[in-house]
């Protein structure tokens, strides 16, 4: 039996002997080696100049195949007194970069929500970002919520929750859904 890293193996006999005594300090460092290999990706938004034909674009650091990441958007805002959610479409530019096109009304505030999910409906982990855009079109205000493994295929709660935050500080509504 040995332990591989990317470009190290070491034979098991060799390991014991040299950390014979040591074990807890083993542990700590396959934890630490997992959580780097696996874990729930992460997500970066940033905001392009109001002179680009792209409004944002997104990083996402992950930890599986390109083809086992989703990366979806919507946008959150109030028509004609009525809370909706218009789907974003989003371009794959590679592997972990990706940009929104102004897909929502001018002169509105608008909240955004951008989603990175490994694995399917993101059991292998999620990471959200709330962006609160003011009808000018400039950001107020970027929110990153902790990433996690998701249960289900149900939005986070602390999403839902942050949605409900960045309508009311840009005005849009006065009560949670």
């Amino acid at each position: 039996m040995s332990i591989t890293f990317p470009s190290v193996t070491i034979p098991w006999s060799s390991l014991r002997r040299t950390l014979a005594g040591r074990r807890c300090r083993v542990v700590p460092m396959l934890a630490f080696s997992a959580a780097v290999i696996a874990g729930p990706p992460h997500i970066t938004v940033r905001p392009m100049p109001a002179t680009s034909e792209t409004a944002f674009e997104l990083e996402v650091e992950h930890h599986t195949e390109p083809g086992q990441l989703s990366v979806t958007g919507r946008a959150e805002g109030v028509r004609a007194g009525r809370r909706v959610s218009v789907p974003l479409t989003i371009v794959r530019k590679d592997a972990a970069h990706f940009t929104v096109t102004r897909q929502w009304e001018k002169k509105a505030a608008w909240v955004l929500v951008f989603s990175a999910e490994q694995g399917p409906k993101g059991s292998h982990g999620t990471a959200e970002a709330i962006i609160s855009v003011e009808a000018s079109g400039n950001v107020q205000d970027v929110e990153y919520m902790k990433p996690v493994v998701r249960k289900d295929d149900q939005q986070l709660a602390a999403t839902t929750a942050g949605v409900d935050r960045a309508l009311r500080a840009l005005g849009l509504v006065t009560a949670a859904r």
